[in-house]
């Protein structure tokens, strides 16, 4: 009987264990960025030759964004897929302000 008593406390000492595991804090998640706030680092620190992929979803600004770097091109998933809409812009005078060469928009909307 020795034996099953062993395998008994080892079970018993295995189910606390996964108890006390399970009950441990969570690790936190770092929040996540808004996309107008990573879209317009993306381009603030674009290289020249750079492609941005824009995700599918509508994406709504209350800012404008900017671009300075030659070469750059904004990539969507369709025209009905990517939108990025400014119509509760707050801040800004245009939606998408560009001042570089070959600059390309391919495969999305902007809106408004």
């Amino acid at each position: 009987m020795p034996i099953s008593q062993s395998l008994a406390r080892t079970f018993i000492c295995s189910g606390i264990l996964l108890l006390l595991t399970a009950c441990g804090d969570p690790t936190p998640e770092a929040p996540a960025v808004p996309f107008e706030e990573e879209l317009q680092t993306r381009l603030i620190n674009a290289i020249p030759g750079e492609v941005i992929e824009i995700p599918a979803g509508v994406h709504e600004f209350t800012r404008s964004l900017s671009l300075t770097v030659d070469g750059v091109t904004l990539r969507g998933a369709g025209m009905n897929e990517s939108i990025l809409s400014f119509k509760n812009q707050q801040q800004g005078a245009e939606g998408l302000l560009v001042s570089a060469n070959d600059f390309v928009i391919e495969d999305l909307a902007i809106e408004d």
